[in-house]
């Protein structure tokens, strides 16, 4: 009897990645899937846009929604998106009414540390650096640096954010216990290059992703009117040995 020739194996198809995080909008904090009223950002090869709803009015303004790991989209993005209203004449113009500016970042759930990196034993400080887009009274997205300050075998952090061209400059100070997630203390610092720009103390959230290679997250002032919000990304540029 002849033998029957086995049946190929058809190719698994790759998981979905499930971006997940936060956005910060007019309406507060609040869990970010991707999807938002009127529009969803969406991995279009290797960039993130957002593309309007079908059947939605609204038009997309500014917007900017960079990678995390620049040399590969998987990890996730974080940035911004504006949108306007139908009435809103046209986009980059003075004039019409910006419907609303929403800060966010999302993240590949899997690339999440649980706890704080080791950086395999390393005895020293690793430093951080990266970009904070933020809004500081007004609707309109500017950009500071931020930098954190790791120390993997003491389990401390600090940092800072700057934009002195703008009269931000902010203290970072840990709060509570460093694991995988962590938050920090966000203290105005008075100096020469301040303005009232920036008064308000707040707290910044962040997340270790990919064994340390990077810190995401969040920041915003603690008054009620939110004087200013921002999201961040950052990736490590430097290891200074003790």
């Amino acid at each position: 009897m002849p033998q029957l020739e086995p049946k190929p194996v058809e190719p698994t198809a790759p998981q979905a990645v499930e971006y997940q995080g936060y956005v910060i909008s007019q309406n507060g904090k609040s869990a970010w899937n991707g999807e938002a009223s009127g529009y969803q950002v969406k991995q279009q090869g290797d960039e993130f846009n957002a593309v309007i709803a079908q059947g939605s009015s609204l038009q997309i303004g500014d917007m900017k929604l960079d990678l995390i790991d620049s040399s590969n989209a998987n990890l996730g993005y974080y940035g911004y998106v504006s949108t306007f209203t139908p009435d809103s004449g046209v986009v980059g113009q003075d004039s019409g009414e910006k419907r609303t500016v929403d800060l966010m970042y999302a993240v590949d759930q899997s690339k999440k540390d649980a706890t704080a990196p080791t950086l395999n034993g390393y005895q020293g400080t690793v430093t951080y650096g990266g970009d904070f887009h933020y809004l500081a009274d007004t609707d309109k997205v500017n950009k500071a640096n931020i930098s954190l300050s790791y120390n993997p075998a003491a389990k401390t952090m600090a940092g800072n954010i700057r934009d002195t061209s703008k009269g931000i400059d902010l203290g970072l100070q840990l709060s509570g216990e460093l694991n995988g997630d962590f938050q920090m203390i966000a203290t105005p610092v008075k100096n020469n290059h301040t303005s009232t720009v920036v008064t308000e103390k707040g707290s910044l959230n962040g997340q270790f992703l990919d064994g340390g290679k990077y810190i995401v997250g969040d920041a915003e002032s603690g008054d009620a009117n939110k004087q200013w919000k921002g999201v961040f990304s950052t990736k490590e540029t430097e290891r200074v040995p003790n």
